[in-house]
């Protein structure tokens, strides 16, 4: 699966790249990022990740959205999956 770092990520929301973005409650209750993208090369969903590679994850929803509010206006539909 395609990767985006944090920077990346805030790129492709200024230039409305992300059509939706899908949030993903994990196994250890925390909460993951995938973007679904419609630009070239990275078409679909995408997963978020740090800088040293790894799943970006929140201890909670409402991190998530002041995360992504603070550093953004350009936020594209949202969608949250609980897995159980």
């Amino acid at each position: 699966m395609n990767t985006v770092k944090e920077k990346e990520m805030f790129e492709y929301l200024q230039n409305n790249v992300v059509t939706s973005i899908k949030v993903i409650r994990n196994k250890k209750n925390s909460y993951n990022v995938l973007l679904n993208l419609d630009w070239k090369g990275k078409e679909g969903d995408v997963r978020l990740v740090t800088a040293r590679g790894k799943w970006r994850s929140w201890v909670s929803l409402d991190r998530l959205v002041r995360h992504l509010t603070q550093r953004t206006d350009q936020i594209p539909p949202i969608h949250i999956e609980i897995l159980k």
